[in-house]
């Protein structure tokens, strides 16, 4: 690789301070000769300084969209939240060296979060954000400021330790000029292979089509952001349940149920590499970890279900609400079982319903299985039994939707998916039940929870014979005739019943 014109307006430091996770000294390391090389570049559109500097931290703060195993990024500190001035020095693991005629003017320090904490460790790296405006009497100089972002890994040069998800590098710059990003790095010295008594020259890269790739990786969403500035997301998740405390619980249920449960499907047959059948345990274990979060913020925790380090301090309600007393959750056409199984191994009570019982269902525990019930529910049955006679806890457990549909073939430009939704919106607002929205992080594209957890003034139309005096009862009694009642339910359901399941979970609406 040719050398970087960094090369000349770099300044390091004479050693790099190693330092381990609670930030104390324990070593100085001889650094890599402190030689910035030239990666690779792309043509991009010209930016103003501030949209440069935005795009690209925007890039880096979520690495997610870089490497398929990093969950998130954290960020510890910002100068400019922090409201201080930058701050560096000689004991400062996060501080490689100046850029002469560059002007630092913004610190970050993140955490990389990792899926798997078993394989791969959390690390932390500085973002040094510098910028360079062309000087009013040199001639020379570049009519466009140039930007310079500079990552730095909290980590020594040791190659164990070295993360496989950070390019193989002591640290990298991305290089905006006018129209062109470019990305630098410098090499980084490895001591077990470095003979120090001769040279400090460190041996060849190791993994360095990896770390090409990464680079690459880097510049292909830098250069998609850069042409689309202004893209807004189509869905927003986290929007009920943060990703922070959503991603915690989903790592703990994977721990404690992904082998068991895996182990179980092999034994009924739903196996194999890239079988629909098993990837859709990680779907259960999110849509639990979801379940899970919700709960614990809203309801009373159950003496039963684990804590999973939950602070009550941060709790928005009280036990002394009889609302908020957990009475079970109901998952309706729960297929395969999987939720119900989780749900109830963590200690949350409830029952899984399904038109046809599973042979799966045999072999999960004993005290799950009587949880798992072969039933068809009919609405003039819901409504004698769940809204008529326990009507009182039917308010209390409030509705927690997950709905899923395929594409439309009929004449609508929307798909089944999307009507299906508009349609439970509908029904909710109508009952005056506030309809929130929460696009869950599953693998899956029919990602959407429906979570009714607060009242409205129902928005019913009186001209199709509601009285406003009538009860909520009464209401979804009267939606449920309007939508035809049990008329040629029982003919649909001895059809249904006649079917085979296509695989061990083909149960997709769920409501608890």
């Amino acid at each position: 690789m040719e050398e970087s014109d960094l090369a000349v307006l770099f300044t390091p430091l004479s050693t790099s301070t190693s330092i381990d996770h609670t930030n104390v000294v324990v070593s100085q390391q001889p650094t890599a000769p402190d030689v910035w090389k030239k990666s690779c570049s792309i043509q991009i559109p010209e930016s103003p300084i501030t949209q440069s500097e935005s795009v690209i931290l925007g890039v880096l703060l979520q690495p997610e969209y870089l490497s398929p195993v990093i969950a998130r990024a954290d960020v510890i500190y910002d100068s400019d939240t922090a409201g201080l001035e930058v701050s560096k020095g000689d004991v400062d693991i996060g501080f490689i060296g100046d850029f002469l005629t560059y002007r630092v003017s913004r610190r970050l320090i993140i955490r990389n979060i990792p899926r798997n904490p078993k394989r791969d460790e959390a690390i932390e790296q500085s973002i040094w954000s510098l910028q360079k405006f062309p000087a009013e009497d040199d001639d020379k100089a570049s009519p466009q400021p140039s930007l310079l972002i500079v990552i730095v890994p909290h980590i020594n040069d040791h190659l164990a330790e070295w993360p496989f998800y950070f390019p193989d590098v002591r640290a990298f710059a991305l290089e905006t000029k006018g129209s062109k990003l470019s990305i630098h790095h410098l090499d980084r010295a490895r001591p077990e292979l470095l003979d120090t008594t001769i040279s400090r020259k460190p041996v060849a890269g190791v993994d360095s089509e990896r770390t090409r790739r990464m680079f690459k990786r880097i510049l292909e969403v830098l250069k998609k952001r850069f042409e689309k500035p202004d893209y807004i997301k189509r869905v927003n998740h986290d929007a009920i349940v943060s990703r922070e405390r959503y991603q915690k619980v989903y790592q703990d249920l994977k721990a404690r149920h992904a082998d068991r449960l895996c182990r179980i499907f092999a034994i009924n047959g739903y196996e194999g590499k890239g079988c629909r059948e098993v990837d859709k345990i990680f779907e259960e274990l999110g849509i639990a970890s979801f379940c899970i979060c919700l709960w614990e913020e809203i309801y009373e925790i159950p003496t039963t279900a684990r804590r999973n380090g939950y602070d009550d301090d941060v709790r928005t309600n009280t036990s002394s609400n009889p609302l908020n007393q957990f009475v079970g959750f109901v998952d309706l056409g729960c297929g395969s079982g999987v939720l119900t199984d989780v749900l109830l191994q963590e200690g949350w009570p409830g029952y899984g319903i399904d038109a046809r019982s599973r042979k799966i269902w045999k072999s999960f525990d004993d005290h799950v299985q009587p949880h798992l019930i072969e039933s068809i529910l009919i609405p003039y049955v819901i409504d004698q039994t769940l809204v008529g006679t326990e009507s009182r806890r039917f308010r209390a457990q409030r509705s927690l939707c997950q709905v899923e549909g395929e594409k439309s073939r009929g004449s609508s430009k929307q798909s089944t998916y999307q009507l299906l939704i508009n349609y439970v919106e509908n029904l909710c607002h109508e009952i005056g039940v506030v309809p929130q929205k929460e696009w869950l992080r599953i693998p899956s594209t029919r990602n959407l929870a429906i979570i009714g957890r607060a009242y409205e003034p129902p928005s019913w139309d009186l001209s199709k014979g509601f009285e406003i005096e009538e009860s909520r009862e009464m209401v979804v009694k009267k939606i449920i005739q309007r939508e035809g009642g049990t008329e040629g339910w029982n003919a649909m359901v001895a059809k249904l019943k006649g079917r085979q399941p296509s695989g061990a979970d083909d149960g997709h609406s769920r409501c608890s």
